[in-house]
């Protein structure tokens, strides 16, 4: 009988965090429960929530803003070149097809 055969993984992806290099782990997607206020039409209660990315620096680990990170990887780069590209052809370069 044969079984399932099952790779695991969660690549980190090198990125800049306020000057700080990192890696970046995941997003965390955070919420908090808020009470209802007891004061007469006040907040009927409900939920907070937020985005932070999960970023390992040497010092710690720490949630980050999603605005505060900038990648600085393979991935990064190549999104890069293609969007000088892009913005190249959109204003008609003659030999950004190059």
């Amino acid at each position: 009988m044969a079984g399932i055969k099952m790779n695991v993984e969660f690549p980190t992806r090198l990125c800049e965090v306020n000057g700080k290099l990192g890696y970046f782990h995941r997003w965390e997607q955070w919420s908090k429960v808020v009470d209802a206020s007891p004061l007469r039409g006040g907040h009927p209660g409900g939920q907070n929530g937020q985005v932070f990315g999960i970023v390992e620096f040497e010092d710690g680990v720490r949630r980050v803003g999603p605005s505060s990170i900038k990648f600085c990887d393979e991935e990064n780069a190549i999104l890069c070149e293609m969007a000088k590209h892009h913005e190249a052809l959109r204003k008609g370069e003659a030999n950004a097809e190059d």
